[in-house]
């Protein structure tokens, strides 16, 4: 380097004593020829030292930046009211409502006999409940809840051979004409025991619930417009269901559910005869979340 400006300038000082040795005007232009050649000199030595200075093997040399640590990039905390808001958390206490449509099945028959007369009722219903989550290691959520779903009472009017196709043979002697109805509830409580896996990603989470449902059904028997027989029931009915919830932002979330019974029959006794009722309900729920539990104040944004 130093041999290659030594040369340069030493041919310039021989061109320009030639010519301007004998002046004062000569002797200042050799000067700023002189700073000229070197300035030149040193900005394209530097250009190239600086195309080095970004290679991974100069970096490597630079005290506390190794190989693998060069082009990492850094990482800096995000307060700000747009990384809040998308701050979503699945634990916490929250309330839920939404609407969810159900069909509803029903069997009936006497002791002795294992062939059920089946009716059915498809049921819209509002619903509305708490539910608590309490978060586990690798994503798991489990949690619980409590729940109303409120409908509008339904009865079916029905003869006796298509409400308990049994009942109505053991009371062939009858005479006169047999109808009847077949009524269910308006209100039913639910209990909810939910096991979740988070999906972070997505912003959702995958599930599978447990509930309790306390449902009623009546049947009520007339004979020639006189009520002879009223058997209700108000089984407890399990119900194994799957659904995703997802989160709008850190209060709003929304979930969709199916469920399916594990049906239940319950006894009881009216006009002197056990009548044997079978109940059962599919349903798809779609709710509303929103959660009571606040976002953190500032999330680190990768």
């Amino acid at each position: 380097m130093s041999i290659n400006l030594f040369r340069m300038l030493t041919v310039n000082l021989r061109c320009s004593n030639k010519i301007f040795s004998k002046s004062m005007f000569g002797r200042s232009f050799v000067m700023c020829l002189f700073l000229c050649s070197a300035g030149s000199y040193a900005t394209n030595n530097s250009g190239n030292e600086g195309e080095n200075a970004f290679k991974p093997s100069t970096m490597e040399n630079n005290i506390g930046q190794g190989k693998d640590k060069a082009f990492e990039p850094e990482v800096y905390a995000d307060p700000s009211d747009t990384a809040i808001q998308n701050a979503v958390s699945f634990d916490g206490a929250k309330i839920i409502c939404g609407v969810g449509m159900s069909m509803q099945k029903y069997g009936a028959s006497v002791k002795g006999h294992e062939n059920f007369t089946s009716n059915s009722v498809n049921a819209f219903n509002a619903i509305i409940g708490m539910e608590y989550a309490k978060p586990f290691k690798k994503g798991l959520l489990v949690s619980g809840g409590a729940f109303m779903a409120i409908g509008k009472k339904q009865k079916k009017e029905l003869d006796w051979n298509s409400m308990n196709a049994n009942y109505n043979e053991l009371k062939s002697a009858s005479v006169g004409v047999r109808s009847g109805y077949m009524e269910n509830s308006a209100l039913i409580p639910l209990a909810l025991l939910k096991c979740g896996y988070a999906l972070k990603k997505y912003k959702s989470v995958a599930f599978a619930s447990l509930k309790i449902a306390w449902m009623s059904v009546s049947y009520g028997y007339t004979l020639d417009g006189v009520k002879v027989c009223d058997a209700a029931v108000k089984p407890i009915v399990p119900l194994i269901g799957f659904g995703i919830e997802r989160k709008w932002n850190k209060k709003i979330g929304v979930l969709a559910e199916v469920s399916f019974p594990i049906k239940r029959t319950c006894k009881t006794t009216a006009d002197g005869i056990e009548h044997c009722i079978r109940v059962g309900q599919t349903s798809l729920t779609i709710m509303m979340s929103m959660s009571l539990q606040n976002a953190p104040a500032g999330l680190a944004k990768l």
